[in-house]
């Protein structure tokens, strides 16, 4: 099953990268037919083995395809115009976490101008005194311009269009709430019953006094809503190193299996009660996903765990690696663009190593007492989790908590107290409002692991970020971890060698990349809102010439880091320089504008009040670029001047980032 799952997981890759679903299709045949030709005919079992791998591959790639939606002729990306308002009817799918300016929301669409389509879109409302939040399985109607996500302004930045492509969103929209047309008929389905249910646990626990942080941590580890958490608090738990525990996982579900294990534990051990026991489970299980609204980590963490429960039943020892890999294999033909999801490749590291390493991380020492014996688990636990997520998230990140092992051995016990009360108080909750001796104790229990976690991620010298991590360098570190895990499972001397040859991998793609970049000179003009940033870059070394405050140097760092540099110098912007062998003059006013140079680079700052025409006749620049720093309605007047005199224009917020070559 593991190789089957892996050819799964490859073809799903190399789908993504086909345009076409007939290629994908043509090779699943081919590879079937192959294997079928194999099975008929005397053949060594290696290419048997290698012929089912084939046909993995190629079902992955099958998968991909069907279900990219774009590939349909009836999505709504093919009914899209270019510039122009269209009537969208859509039902609304799904919540999501709100940003500082708008909340968002996930539609699937169902008509674009009287047309009947179908697919996902992203309707961003920008927030004000009157927004309110729109209920799950709403009809509505608006009218609005359908754009695709920005690609990113500035390099090395995350590229969100990206991120939402493979979740089936290919574009977006801005709408005020007050201009959309709600319908009164809602979309009767699994989705709104869940949302129901939700909203009705969300109001009892207010009726019950409980205090804004604590339903918002409660929401997030026991229904999988994040939207209301606040960000000092999510940064806490980042630094701390336990931002998984604000997701629901295997971890959450984890603990109600042993919740249930211990009730049964009361029961006869005889067969009937088993079946019980395994029956109840599934269940609970499944029940509890529906409460957590079916988001994908939670239909990850309880698809693997039923089967855990299945291989308990049967009393097999491999039951959790083959329940690991039976269930990445159901979720990639059911959503094969799940292997891009970070949440999907963080939950099937973590639990990866943890079945496969730490049983023997535990051997390493027996310890005597039931506190030790604890205590060694959790520790091993948290070791393994980490070092299988180690590479993802240095890769992803570029950050490690140093407190990562403290963090997870003094939350633990928090964790287990929260989620026993927790599934006291849910039930609870769905029935009516819970006495205040209960919601007191789990407040007490919640406030005191965010007091805990406040004081760990409060030591900034033990977060390390800004490691530089390229996806060639995440592989190889990989491949030194299970040569490492190869080598603690076999014990043979021999073993060394392949610890050896992975950690020569891992060093010669270390040295590429620092190589890659030593000899490398660029000068680039970030896109910043307000202000002006201006980077040279001379092989690891950068200078800055900004008027960034401190706060907002997130995407100067984020460049640095991508490019293994040290330290950034920051340096106040020059009126004027030569750049690469070309003159750069930067205006900000109509002074800076008479000093000019002719056949220069101009960039315009801080809305300059000047006469760009006659500038253009003065200088005859060889190009004109206005950065984030001034108003919308002055680069738009000054693009119209650049056109009617043929002069290259770059606006970054329109284009990004800008090179000076």
């Amino acid at each position: 099953m593991p190789r089957i799952t892996v050819g799964l997981l490859a073809g799903c890759v190399l789908g993504s990268y086909s345009t076409h679903v007939l290629e994908a299709v043509s090779c699943f045949l081919i590879s079937l037919l192959f294997v079928f030709f194999l099975l008929f005919v005397r053949s060594a079992k290696w290419l048997r083995g290698l012929g089912i791998l084939f046909l993995a591959i190629s079902l992955g790639m099958l998968s991909e395809g069907l279900h990219r939606e774009s590939n349909y002729p009836n999505h709504y990306t093919h009914f899209c115009k270019n510039g122009k308002k269209q009537l969208v009817e859509a039902v609304l799918r799904e919540q999501l976490k709100s940003t500082a300016y708008a909340k968002r929301y996930v539609l699937q669409v169902q008509k674009i101008d009287q047309q009947a389509c179908f697919g996902k879109l992203l309707l961003n409302c920008p927030k004000n005194n009157t927004a309110v939040d729109l209920p799950v399985g709403l009809r509505l109607q608006c009218e609005t311009l359908i754009q695709q996500a920005n690609k990113p302004l500035n390099p090395a930045a995350f590229d969100y269009g990206n991120y939402l492509s493979k979740k089936n969103i290919y574009a977006q929209a801005w709408v005020q709430i007050n201009r959309i047309k709600r319908q009164s008929a809602y979309q009767i389905d699994a989705y709104y019953y869940a949302d129901k249910l939700r909203n009705r646990i969300s109001t009892h626990l207010k009726q019950a006094g409980c205090e804004p942080i604590v339903a918002a941590i409660f929401n997030a580890l026991l229904l999988g809503q994040q939207q209301d958490i606040p960000t000092d608090i999510s940064k806490d738990y980042q630094y701390a190193g336990v931002v998984h525990i604000l997701s629901v996982s295997g971890l959450h579900v984890g603990f109600i299996i042993v919740l249930l294990r211990v009730c049964f534990s009361l029961f006869p051990k005889n067969r009937k009660f088993q079946y019980l026991e395994l029956l109840v489970s599934i269940l609970f299980l499944w029940a509890f996903a529906f409460v957590a609204g079916l988001s994908p980590s939670v239909l990850r963490a309880v698809t693997v765990f039923s089967f855990v429960s299945l291989g308990l039943f049967l009393h097999r020892s491999s039951s959790n690696l083959n329940a690991l890999f039976v269930s990445a294999f159901l979720l990639l033909l059911a959503m094969p663009q799940a292997v891009f999801d970070i949440g999907f490749q963080l939950s099937y590291a973590a639990l990866l190593f943890i079945f496969m390493l730490q049983p023997h991380l535990k051997k390493w020492y027996h310890p005597k007492t039931k506190i030790g014996r604890y205590l060694w688990e959790n520790c091993t636990l948290s070791l393994a989790a980490q070092l299988g997520t180690l590479p993802l998230s240095l890769y992803y990140f570029h950050q490690f908590p140093g407190l990562f092992l403290v963090a997870n051995l003094l939350l633990l016990p928090f964790l287990a107290g929260i989620m026993g009360l927790g599934l006291v108080c849910l039930v609870w909750l769905i029935i009516a409002v819970p006495p205040p001796v209960l919601v007191a104790l789990l407040s007490w229990c919640i406030n005191s692991m965010n007091a805990v976690i406040h004081v760990l991620a409060s030591a900034d010298n033990l977060v390390f970020q800004h490691i530089p991590c390229t996806l060639e360098m995440a592989v190889s570190l990989y491949l030194l971890l299970f040569a490492l895990m190869y080598g603690l499972s076999k014990r043979q001397f021999s073993n060394l060698f392949y610890v050896g040859f992975a950690l020569i991998i891992v060093q010669l793609t270390v040295v590429t990349a620092v190589w890659k970049t030593k000899y490398e000179h660029e000068i680039v003009l970030f896109h910043c809102t307000r202000y002006t940033a201006l980077v040279e870059r001379n092989g690891n070394d950068i200078i800055a010439y900004t008027n960034l405050p401190e706060s907002k140097r997130q995407p100067l760092l984020s460049y640095a880091t991508a490019h293994f540099a040290g330290p950034i110098v920051f340096r106040k912007l020059p009126q004027k320089g030569v750049v690469n062998g070309q003159t750069l003059c930067i205006i900000d006013t109509a002074t800076a504008a008479c000093t000019s140079s002719k056949n220069s680079i101009i960039l315009l700052r801080n809305s300059p009040k000047i006469n760009l025409d006659q500038l253009i006749q003065t200088c005859h620049p060889k190009a004109i670029v206005a950065d984030g720093s001034n108003y919308k309605t002055y680069i738009k007047r000054w693009k119209a001047s650049c056109m009617h005199e043929k002069i290259p224009f770059h606006a970054t917020g329109e284009k990004g980032f800008y090179v000076v070559n």
